[in-house]
């Protein structure tokens, strides 16, 4: 939808609402996939390494994309960041699973 705005601007309205929602339903979801797969043992540590990951990515992907509303403008710096996003999403999707289940739930 974010990629909609280079033809319909007020695409950005739901666009970003649409984000702050899939965000919200996102975290939810790591969250509970990583616990579900993870042995009580140092569980914890993953956890909030998963957490702090996260949040230095949103920091780079922040000041990034400040950066290149800054150079090339707002409108063309959402187009361009939305049609990265959906490429690299399906990149990651054509790779596969990345997460290696434990022997104990392969049974």
């Amino acid at each position: 939808m974010l990629a909609g705005v280079a033809v319909e601007p007020w695409l950005a309205t739901p666009g970003f609402v649409g984000t702050v929602i899939v965000k919200s339903l996102s975290y939810t979801f790591r969250g509970r996939h990583l616990n579900d797969l993870l042995p009580s043992i140092g569980r914890a540590t993953v956890l909030s390494t998963a957490s702090m990951v996260y949040g230095v990515s949103c920091i780079l992907f922040r000041v990034g994309g400040g950066a290149l509303a800054e150079a090339i403008g707002p409108k063309s710096a959402t187009v361009g960041l939305a049609a990265g996003v959906a490429v690299l999403t399906q990149l990651f999707r054509v790779g596969g699973d990345v997460v290696v289940e434990p022997e104990a739930q392969r049974r």
